[in-house]
């Protein structure tokens, strides 16, 4: 169990947009984390509201619980949903969390849509884990390289939409105490890993949140109010 937590969150706006529309919200203590990410869509001028509300709604109510579980997690995801549906009609967006459970050293990964979470390598390389809900690769293959270039590739075939709830993908994953977990946008991880573009040129909204447990430190780099923290 450890209570030395180190979050780092980078965000910025691409070249392409008209604003950041991407978010992260954190619920940590001694002995559990909780991060989500969104990526909001640019249709409606909803969708970044939308996405930051249930993040930092289901964080609030996670953070008040004795013994949170994935199971849990979900329930107060579904919950947070159903409540915020009347003021959202339209919005949408895909998001992607990490649960860090020390206690039991366990780690879960979510994704619904084109976020991804991994983990990083001691050469800054990261390892993805989480699928992709993209028309590019809708049969469920890995996303590659060629996948990036189709036109299609920013159609998610799954979001958090006010419609619905759409279930994520839940994956666990081997426990490590030295891990540095890793969250980011799709214009991070495609624009600027995948196709090697500069972080400075980049066409997309493009954010990373990167956690591990070796050091008490938090680093906040975003052109937007866009990180909530509990």
């Amino acid at each position: 169990m450890s209570s030395l937590v180190s979050v780092h969150w980078f965000s910025r706006k691409g070249q392409a947009r008209e604003r950041n529309s991407d978010a992260c919200a954190v619920f940590s203590n001694a002995s559990t984390i909780l991060a989500i990410i969104g990526d909001a869509s640019e249709k409606g001028l909803q969708g970044s509201e939308y996405v930051m509300t249930w993040m930092a709604s289901v964080v609030d109510q996670m953070a008040i619980e004795n013994a949170p579980t994935c199971d849990l997690i979900l329930t107060v995801m579904r919950n947070v949903h159903r409540q915020l549906r009347p003021n959202f009609p339209s919005a949408r967006a895909c998001w992607g969390a990490l649960f860090i459970d020390h206690k039991n050293e366990k780690v879960w990964m979510f994704s619904c849509g084109d976020c991804r979470a991994g983990i990083e390598n001691e050469d800054g390389t990261i390892k993805w884990h989480t699928t992709v809900h993209s028309q590019a690769n809708w049969q469920g293959e890995e996303f590659l390289p060629a996948h990036a270039k189709m036109p299609y590739r920013h159609q998610v075939t799954r979001s958090l939409n006010a419609k619905r709830f759409v279930d994520p993908d839940v994956m666990e994953i081997d426990y490590d105490q030295q891990g540095r977990w890793v969250l980011a946008t799709d214009g991070y991880w495609v624009e600027h890993q995948m196709e090697c573009a500069s972080i400075h040129d980049l066409q997309d909204d493009a954010s990373f949140f990167r956690v591990s447990c070796i050091k008490n430190s938090r680093c906040v780099e975003s052109d937007s109010d866009n990180y909530y923290q509990v």
